[in-house]
């Protein structure tokens, strides 16, 4: 009788399971089969901590363990035996809790006329909360061999010398800061990575086999995983207790003429066919990343800030926080902290609205050079498009096009901030 190592979808403890036999998991006394469909495991790396595996494997689990050995051990008895009878229960199909159960008559002797595809779950990733979606501790889109976005959590530290307002560092675009709603749409999808259907199964083992393995490479082609010798689209991303590792096809057309992906899981060992609509967000533009604002750090997180044009050149000093905010300028002056929050508004009011080549000979209208606490600097350098557009490096990175009316409004308000007067943040109009 053949025997194949199952995965418990709750513990993740590998089972040992005969064919044709239901085993309670020894760790937590899931019921396990061979062809349940949850039971096609995740094979990816799951990090499980002490607590958590207490939690699931502790109590509750050892209640469960002795109500389901009073259920099933007479069923494995009967399956032990010599003598079973002809007629028996098929396997039970296990998705997200639910079971159905299909009876009829077997003949051990044929295999049944059935394609497992139909009931395997069309799961590519662990599921997370709707609470933890947002906690990703690293994420990145590879287009062919070219990085195109990452981005990586903070740290504690970091994310308190942001002011709060930070939760993850862009790497890729460099230099700018993640856009959280664009985050928002695309963790949504890890709260069930699931697709409509299972289009191929039992990839991983066909890996092993050189002859096997061209075949594979030619049905990755085949859905388009695969364009020029390169993965279309790989997509990798971590949470504390598990990593995920995808491959994404070109969008591309069903059967039945719907715009889909295929997407690859060796976790699930899986080929998944996705709606094109559930997952957009892997052709979005790299801008769509990135936070409109140019400057996203909360005011008590900046030490100093320098501003340099052809008819001012301002160097702003920053002490204490909150209520306690003291500022100076270059010459020691002390500045009216209220009006100077207002300053710090009109370079928070200056938006992204495109990306753009600068050219060489473009003329540099406004520099601005922000120091934070952290040691951290940012380097902003303005220079003129049009009378309305203003081209904008950030640490000589990417360029993008701002609105150049808030470029002009923040050398109006650092003249009018150094002369006493009141600023106002935004341009007229």
């Amino acid at each position: 009788m053949d025997s194949q190592m199952i995965r418990c979808p709750l513990c993740q403890k590998l089972v040992k399971v005969p064919e044709g036999e239901m085993i309670p998991c020894p760790g937590c006394g899931y019921i396990l089969t061979q062809g349940s469909a949850r039971d096609v495991a995740w094979t990816g790396k799951i990090k499980i901590s002490r607590k958590k595996l207490f939690a699931l494997c502790g109590i509750g689990g050892a209640i469960l363990l002795a109500l389901l050995f009073l259920l099933v051990f007479p069923l494995i008895l009967r399956s032990g035996g010599e003598k079973e009878p002809r007629e028996k229960q098929l396997q039970a199909i296990r998705d997200d809790g639910n079971t159905e159960e299909k009876q009829g008559n077997i003949d051990k002797s044929e295999e049944p006329d059935t394609d497992l595809k139909a009931y395997l779950s069309p799961r590519v990733a662990p599921s997370v909360s709707s609470e933890q979606r947002m906690e990703l501790t690293d994420f990145a889109i590879q287009r062919g061999s070219e990085l195109f976005v990452a981005f990586l959590a903070l740290n504690e530290e970091e994310k308190a010398q942001s002011g709060g307002i930070l939760t993850h560092k862009l790497i890729r675009p460099q230099g700018y800061f993640l856009n959280t709603e664009s985050l928002e749409t695309v963790t949504k999808t890890f709260v069930d990575f699931t697709g409509e259907r299972v289009v191929e199964s039992g990839l991983n083992q066909r890996m092993e086999d050189d002859e096997e393995r061209e075949e594979l490479y030619k049905l990755f082609e085949q859905y388009k995983l695969v364009v020029d010798s390169r993965w279309n689209y790989s997509l990798f991303y971590s949470y504390s207790d598990f990593d995920v590792e995808l491959y994404i096809s070109e969008k591309t057309v069903s059967e039945d003429g719907r715009s889909v992906y295929y997407v690859y899981s060796p976790g699930f060992d899986v080929i998944v066919e996705f709606d094109a609509e559930k997952l957009a967000w892997v052709e979005w533009d790299e801008m769509k990343f990135v936070d409109p604002h140019l400057l996203n750090v909360h005011i008590d997180a900046v030490s100093s800030i320098d501003i340099s044009c052809y008819d001012v050149n301002a160097t702003f000093s920053l002490q204490g926080t909150g209520q306690e905010l003291k500022v100076t300028s270059s010459n020691g002056v002390s500045i009216d902290t209220d009006n100077f929050r207002q300053f710090y508004k009109a370079l928070l009011f200056v938006v992204v609205d495109d990306s753009d080549e600068k050219p060489e000979e473009a003329e540099s209208i406004l520099k601005v050079r922000v120091c934070l606490r952290s040691g951290e600097e940012m380097n902003f350098e303005f220079f003129a498009q049009t009378a309305r557009k203003a081209y904008c490096t950030l640490n000589g990175a990417e360029t993008v096009v701002v609105n150049r009316e808030y470029v002009k409004q923040i050398i109006t308000a650092c003249k009018d901030l150094l002369k006493g007067k009141e600023v106002v943040s935004e341009p007229k109009g």
